[in-house]
């Protein structure tokens, strides 16, 4: 959950050790990890001089290990299509289908509240602060049914739970939690993926490890195939620049370049 809505005093090294867990998810290289670690103990320790904390958070926490990239692998459309159907009845499957609906990292979905869904002004995601700043994402309908359907659900959740749904402070707004209210862990998401896949495979369906990284490439490869200009991409996923987005999907470029130099041939 982001730090930002936290008082010093109550971030903990349990706090820090998920940014490290959702940055090494999201794919993030070591280099950056270590950045964030520098800013992070250059602020903590100037707080801890100032007594306004007593420890430093960092003390105990680790960087995760950081796996060496490989080929970029990603669900074809018919591969797609059954994944989404082996979603259903998951606890996280409106959360992988939000995911899949609008490219939005995993970090983002779990720090969504519902101040940021905009139902009436052309159905508009506001993503939480990140690397890449706010920015707002349109929701296709069958994604605000989702969501629409996800706060009815939740409402019945809290009155189910009573006394027993105790949100984090600060952190009372969102939309995806765990039973009593509280912030999803990236570590839970992960187990319920591996779930459907499983299921798939003890079925005899096999295809790429799924991840929520992966997820988030399936949709910016629709996006690409289906014709959306790639500097559109860029400002959904919310890349800082145009090249990383060329960069990451210059597997699906080719064909897409293909399709529009065809154009020219009544031309030349």
């Amino acid at each position: 959950q982001p730090l930002g809505q936290k008082k010093l005093k109550k971030i903990t090294s349990d706090h820090i050790q998920d940014i490290y867990y959702d940055l090494a998810a999201e794919c993030y290289s070591k280099s950056t990890l270590k950045s964030v670690r520098a800013v992070l103990n250059g602020m903590f320790t100037y707080a801890l001089r100032k007594k306004v904390i007593l420890i430093n958070p960092l003390d105990g926490t680790y960087l995760p290990k950081i796996k060496k990239p490989k080929k970029k692998q990603v669900l074809s459309l018919e591969q797609q299509k059954i994944f989404l159907a082996y979603t259903k009845g998951n606890v996280c499957e409106p959360l992988i289908k939000l995911a899949a609906g609008t490219g939005m990292r995993i970090g983002e979905i779990r720090g969504l509240q519902w101040k940021n869904v905009d139902f009436k002004n052309h159905y508009r995601l506001d993503t939480p602060k990140s690397e890449s700043s706010e920015r707002s994402i349109y929701m296709l309908p069958d994604i605000a049914e989702l969501l629409s359907n996800e706060r009815t659900l939740q409402s019945r959740r809290k009155i189910m739970a009573g006394d027993y749904w105790k949100p984090c402070e600060g952190l009372e707004d969102l939309v995806f939690t765990t039973s009593n209210g509280r912030p999803l862990h990236v570590s839970k998401v992960n187990i319920e993926i591996k779930k459907i896949q499983q299921a798939m495979i003890d079925d005899g369906i096999n295809m790429p490890p799924i991840t929520p990284h992966l997820i988030r490439h399936m949709f910016a490869t629709r996006c690409l195939e289906k014709g959306i200009p790639p500097k559109v991409v860029q400002d959904i996923l919310g890349h800082s620049t145009i090249e990383m987005t060329l960069d990451t999907y210059s597997h699906v470029l080719p064909d897409f370049n293909e399709k529009e130099m065809m154009k020219l041939q009544d031309v030349i």
